[in-house]
């Protein structure tokens, strides 16, 4: 993730946009509205309508103001406005008190496998919004998947395996990697003694006291991984070669298992797992990765800019900011 901080007139911009997403960002699931609410509205904008009063001259005064500046709108009569108000109400006492109707969707952005492009202010952004749970969760991978995992993205033989262990001492692994007591005893001969902090990672900036860290360390771990995932990969955001890694069996079978969850309609949808890959691959393979996130899961919300980038982990239910990702 690209940093931001050497153009402040460029990151303003970017995280003002990221504001505007944010507030658009919400549940799918979307609540109720009062039935009656819409009509009382419609009412009052009827009186103000009606009569020929003060209500009617300022709607008026208003529409010969806007004919001005090009915009033709229609004025119902007085008379018009009345009948109309008159059918308004009585629409409204039949509504029984307490009757609810679903609201519109109006959340702009949700969760989806391709980005949105969007224009705001004469600019276009590439806006990209995902489940936590894309990417395997830093603070629950084991050691071994986490080790195989490093590799699989590039980290060299033997150093995948040490940087996995510092990793597991760090959040405080109960199994005590083997590297434990050498991290000790490198983080007590500091200039300023430090100890890990054996609890889940709650901000990557934790990790520049890693072992050993480096700020590009940090930062591949932050593009490849997350805080606040979940405990199984959602399946329509992952690829088979990154799932047969992490569950320890042949990619193939990892292909035939995503395609069931991700397409369940299709030719084999009376097969189960353990038909398509056998019941040691179906097991391995239900342990790492499912169809869906859990309501509770925060999102991953990216925005690519003319210039930069900013991307956050972002909670819908507390309307927070959990993780920031530049």
């Amino acid at each position: 993730m690209e940093r931001l901080a050497y153009n402040p007139l460029d990151r303003r911009t970017l995280l003002g946009v990221l504001e505007y997403v944010l507030r658009q960002t919400g549940n799918d699931e979307l609540q109720g509205v009062d039935s009656r609410f819409g009509v009382e509205i419609q009412i009052q904008h009827l009186i103000a309508a009606s009569g020929g009063g003060v209500g009617q001259a300022a709607v008026t005064q208003l529409a010969q103001m806007l004919a001005q500046l090009g915009f033709k709108i229609n004025i119902p009569t007085g008379s018009a406005a009345s009948d109309a108000l008159a059918q308004t109400e009585q629409h409204l006492a039949s509504i029984p008190q307490g009757q609810t109707d679903k609201l519109p969707p109006t959340n702009a952005y949700v969760p989806s496998e391709k980005p949105q492009v969007t224009e705001i202010g004469g600019q276009t952004y590439k806006i990209t919004v995902r489940p936590a749970n894309a990417l395997p969760d830093l603070n629950r991978i084991g050691l071994d998947p986490l080790t195989r995992y490093l590799h699989y993205l590039g980290v060299r033989v033997g150093e995948d395996s040490t940087l996995a262990q510092l990793i597991l001492h760090w959040r405080g692994d109960p199994s005590r990697p083997a590297i434990s007591s050498e991290a000790e005893a490198w983080y007590a001969g500091r200039e300023f003694g430090y100890a890990q902090h054996g609890r889940p990672i709650q901000d990557w900036g934790e990790l520049d006291y890693l072992m050993n860290a480096t700020p590009d360390l940090v930062d591949f771990l932050r593009q490849h991984f997350t805080l606040h995932g979940d405990r199984a990969l959602n399946a329509h955001y992952v690829t088979a070669g990154m799932v047969a890694v992490l569950a320890d069996i042949p990619e193939e079978a990892a292909a035939k298992g995503l395609h069931k969850l991700v397409h369940p309609d299709d030719k084999d949808k009376n097969a189960s797992l353990e038909d398509l890959m056998g019941v040691d691959n179906a097991h391995r393979f239900a342990t790492v990765v499912g169809n869906q996130a859990a309501t509770d899961t925060p999102v991953l919300v990216i925005i690519e800019g003319p210039k930069l980038v900013v991307g956050v982990v972002y909670d819908r239910n507390t309307h927070q900011i959990v993780e920031h990702l530049e």
